[in-house]
């Protein structure tokens, strides 16, 4: 329930709707006495509003201790409930008729010739306000679990979304983490497959652009987003170690559109796609092979994509069984963007593959400097 900072501004509010209230009754009961013919004494709103302002601001007082009963006493055990705020009821509705029997009396609404004994003046102030009273304090009663419900629901939302959160941003590092490995050990064979075959100063070229990679790898480390432009640096550095591998039987197109070098999309995205296309198409064969790296806007908002002219899809369409990097590019991108992000695996026209990427476009300010030159 509230604390006590909430409780006084829970009172605070209570008197002025209940000195509102007065006000607006002072001034019924003032209408009402001068429709009235032959009264003994001249009806004076001030003098009520003397009487009805304060008596029902008093419930300000009292609700402090009628919020205190509704966070000791919630409505689940219905018994315990009836058994103390009943008594509660009757003891606060008997306490506040009894206020505004003294404020009749120091007021004097009727005039200063209808003075009343003081105890007969409170016992029927009590007797003929009972029933309001008693809605009067049920009424508090009532906001008070409503907002204390409410509060609750909304504390439970805040857990429920810090909970998610925090869910989504283990899955998405669990995921980069599994996928830098990854690539460190294909990077690693490589170099180990140059060694054994003597070629000794491309082991060390290699060694050299794979540090440059791991250090802008681990420097951009720990986002979920990054500008593309970043991204595509990344894939530079990627595509520099692979012309050490595959040395003039590599050529790479690029196809970029500089507008969206702002766009704003997962680190680590292009790597497992060129790394695809580099191992199961053109690592494949014998000749040189092309690649073409896009990047475009389209209706469904960023597209990239990477295309090659190797072995392509498997003869009745289907697409090959995925590795790491791709399974792990997918389950990020639903991770992500939901629905509205795609990978997909197509059949080129002419021969080869292209993957293509399509996610949701939230492009930064302003793209960053230096694009990479169009090949």
């Amino acid at each position: 329930m509230e604390d006590r900072p909430g409780r006084a501004r829970a009172a605070l509010l209570v008197a002025a709707l209940g000195a509102a209230f007065g006000a607006l009754q002072a001034t019924t009961i003032w209408m009402g006495l001068k429709q009235e013919p032959n009264l003994p004494f001249t009806p004076s709103l001030p003098r009520l509003l003397l009487w009805q302002v304060p008596s029902w601001g008093a419930w300000g007082l009292l609700a402090p201790a009628v919020l205190w009963l509704a966070a000791a006493v919630p409505p689940d055990r219905r018994g315990r409930w009836l058994a103390v705020h009943v008594p509660a009821a009757l003891a606060a509705s008997a306490l506040h008729g009894t206020v505004s029997g003294l404020l009749a009396a120091w007021a004097q609404p009727w005039g200063p010739h209808k003075v009343e004994p003081l105890l007969p003046l409170i016992t029927g102030r009590i007797r003929a306000s009972l029933h309001f009273e008693l809605l009067t304090y049920f009424v508090i009663l009532g906001a008070a679990y409503a907002v204390d419900y409410r509060r609750r629901f909304r504390d439970r939302e805040l857990r429920t979304a810090q909970l998610e959160g925090r869910l989504a941003e283990a899955r998405l590092e669990s995921l980069r983490l599994q996928l830098q490995p990854h690539f460190l050990f294909n990077a690693l064979h490589t170099v180990a497959g140059l060694v054994r075959q003597g070629e000794n100063a491309a082991a060390v070229e290699m060694l050299a652009r794979l540090s440059g990679l791991l250090r802008a790898t681990l420097d951009g480390g720990g986002r979920a987003l990054v500008p593309l432009s970043e991204e595509l640096a990344l894939a530079d550095h990627y595509l520099s170690i692979q012309e050490v591998r595959f040395a003039d039987r590599l050529r790479v197109e690029r196809a970029i559109d500089a507008g969206l070098l702002g766009a704003e999309v997962p680190p680590f995205l292009l790597q497992p796609l060129l790394e695809n296309a580099l191992r199961h198409g053109l690592g494949l064969k014998a000749r040189s092979g092309w690649l073409r790296l896009v990047a475009e806007r389209t209706a469904g908002g960023l597209t990239l994509e990477v295309h090659d002219d190797g072995r392509g899809l498997a003869a009745d369409g289907d697409v090959p069984v995925e590795g790491v990097g791709l399974a792990n590019t997918r389950a990020r991108l639903e991770q992500l963007f939901g629905a509205a992000a795609r990978l997909e695996l197509l059949a080129r026209e002419g021969g080869g593959a292209v993957a293509r990427v399509t996610l949701p476009l939230a492009a930064r300010a302003a793209p960053l400097p230096h694009p990479p030159e169009a090949a």
